[in-house]
């Protein structure tokens, strides 16, 4: 009965969860494409692929069929002629990293890999490797931003040696006591 006793309304419930939310699903849709837009500033590239472009869609027909096989094959003729003239964009690097290692890039090579086989297959074995890959790609990326971070202090303190050599600054100054 609510308000009999009033302590016994209020009464403070504790209680422990351990929750585990499952991912969410993701799509399988393809990743986007990303082209390299910047060359249509170049009035060359623009006349070659605006060219290329009316070859290709002149015996396409929008009226006959049905819309969406009719979109599916504009798009599709679009994509493939734009990736001809234009090229995919070059993924850009941090300043830390280099192409021409060779360690570094079948480090990762292999990671990938490993990562699109446990995706298919979601075996315990491959989870040991895979968490055995990912600490050895670590590693060696820790190795190559060090190098990378201690070369360029060394470059930054010739810039500033050479600056002081140059300024000559006095440094025996003194500071003068009072008597």
């Amino acid at each position: 009965m609510r308000g009999a006793h009033c302590w016994t309304d209020h009464r403070l419930v504790v209680i422990k969860l351990n929750l585990r939310l499952p991912r969410p699903c993701r799509s399988e849709r393809s990743k986007q494409i990303r082209l390299n837009l910047e060359l249509l500033q170049d009035t060359n590239t623009m006349v070659k692929y605006a060219e290329t472009l009316s070859t290709v869609l002149q015996p396409l027909d929008p009226k006959s069929g049905e819309i969406n096989t009719v979109w599916e094959s504009l798009s599709s003729h679009v994509l493939d002629t734009a990736k001809s003239t234009l090229c995919l964009r070059v993924r850009k690097h941090k300043d830390w990293f280099d192409d021409n290692d060779g360690v570094l890039t079948d480090a990762i090579n292999k990671h990938r890999m490993l990562l699109k086989q446990h995706s298919k297959t979601h075996q315990s074995g491959s989870v040991k490797e895979l968490r055995h890959s990912d600490l050895e790609l670590r590693k060696l990326a820790r190795q190559a931003k060090d190098k990378w971070w201690q070369e360029k202090a060394r470059q930054m303190q010739c810039v500033v040696k050479r600056q002081l050599k140059t300024k000559e600054p006095n440094l025996t100054t003194t500071k003068q006591q009072k008597k």
